[in-house]
């Protein structure tokens, strides 16, 4: 019987698992290749971008020798070490987000996960975010998920210090729709934004998000009372039926 060379667990037939390195006939459940690749995807990254930065940019790092690439490699690991055992560089510890919502989607995620992606992007349901790096004050990350703890460890990816901080998370029902008013919001003003970031401080973002999910839950609300008060006039008067209205 095939074992998982992480936790040692049988790998039944049908059951979920990943194999690497064929030839070698090593075998892993997907869940644990996923917790192998999240521990390394960190120090992976961040030795990459720091090699990148010493060969002037990626482009220019890939057209040198192999022999060079070595080089640069073991130099920029070096450098990642270094800073991240010097006590003035310490990787920050960032708190969890918590919500009251954020156990259930978890559960959800686990269980829409098991049978595919799909029914797990169609959830409308979620926060947007404002994630910050403390290097670029008055720039900001604005989009959503579902989970905002496993979108900043993502962020954290493309930061070889994990410098990224979660500002913000604000649940919303339909946080698809809420990401996109916030970002219409945003869009009209006279700067160029990219992608998901926006110049705008952290906390003008965070206020505007709510601001127009106040608005949103406004027009809703109203929607929902004409709605009755068309529902009421057009309804038969009591004790009448539709033969009486007829006369």
């Amino acid at each position: 019987m095939r074992k998982c060379i992480d936790c040692g667990k049988t790998l039944t037939i049908g059951d979920d698992y990943t194999q690497d390195y064929a030839d070698n006939k090593i075998h892993r459940h997907v869940s644990c290749d996923r917790e192998r690749v999240n521990k390394l995807n960190p120090t992976i990254n961040g030795v990459s971008r720091i090699a990148y930065r010493m060969a002037g940019s990626s482009a220019k790092f890939y057209d040198l020798p192999k022999e060079e690439r070595a080089r640069i490699r073991r130099d920029a690991k070096a450098e990642y070490e270094t800073v991240s055992d010097n006590e003035t560089n310490v990787v920050p510890t960032t708190p969890k987000f918590e919500h009251p919502e954020l156990a259930r989607i978890r559960t959800e995620r686990l269980a829409n996960y098991a049978v595919g992606d799909a029914r797990e992007k169609a959830k409308r349901d979620g926060f947007v975010y404002v994630i910050v790096h403390p290097d670029f004050e008055g720039v900001c990350k604005i989009g959503r998920t579902r989970d905002p703890n496993r979108r900043l460890a993502s962020a954290n990816t493309w930061c070889p210090y994990n410098k990224f901080e979660l500002h913000a998370a604000v649940y919303s029902e339909d946080a698809i729709e809420l990401e996109k008013l916030v970002h219409e919001a945003l869009k009209v003003r006279d700067r160029e934004e990219v992608g998901e970031w926006f110049y705008i401080n952290r906390w003008h973002a965070e206020n505007l998000i709510y601001k127009v999910q106040r608005e949103r839950q406004k027009e809703i609300d109203n929607a929902d009372t004409d709605l009755r008060h068309r529902s009421q006039r057009t309804a038969p008067c009591r004790g009448h039926g539709l033969a009486d209205l007829d006369h």
